[in-house]
């Protein structure tokens, strides 16, 4: 009996891990999404994206796999390094939906904005591309 129930607590497990991934509304994805790149996490970049931008991230993903365990760290120690002042005070200015399509816009500290651009897939609001405006 105990082990119907630990199969049951990891199938659980699972549903609930699947069901998360990204946030529910546009501006939570994009969220999720900087804080994955705050921390180098190209993975969950990988996982708020869709069409050209996740193959990119996931062949990012793919690159710094190949590499030792300290190589990996130290590539995203640097990506961290180089994105840390565009990702700090970011500012949500606005959240647009029409349909399975939106738009989120954000200022940075440096005042610049920019619009990302999601579609819903499968229901989950994913990150289709990045326009800097200013």
């Amino acid at each position: 009996m105990k082990i119907k129930t630990l199969i049951v607590a990891i199938a659980a497990a699972f549903c609930a891990l699947f069901a998360t991934g990204c946030a529910d509304s546009p501006t939570d994805v994009v969220k999720d999404f900087v804080s994955a790149a705050q921390e180098g996490d190209f993975t969950a970049m990988k996982e708020c994206t869709t069409g050209d931008l996740r193959e990119f991230y996931g062949t990012i993903e793919e690159e710094i796999n190949k590499l030792s365990e300290n190589e990996q760290e130290k590539r995203r120690k640097k990506f961290i390094e180089e994105v840390e002042g565009d990702l700090e005070d970011i500012e949500y200015v606005s959240e647009d939906i029409d349909g399975d399509k939106a738009t989120v816009k954000i200022k940075n500290a440096d005042g610049e904005e920019e619009t990302i651009k999601l579609k819903k897939v499968d229901g989950k609001w994913k990150i289709v591309d990045i326009d800097h405006i200013s």
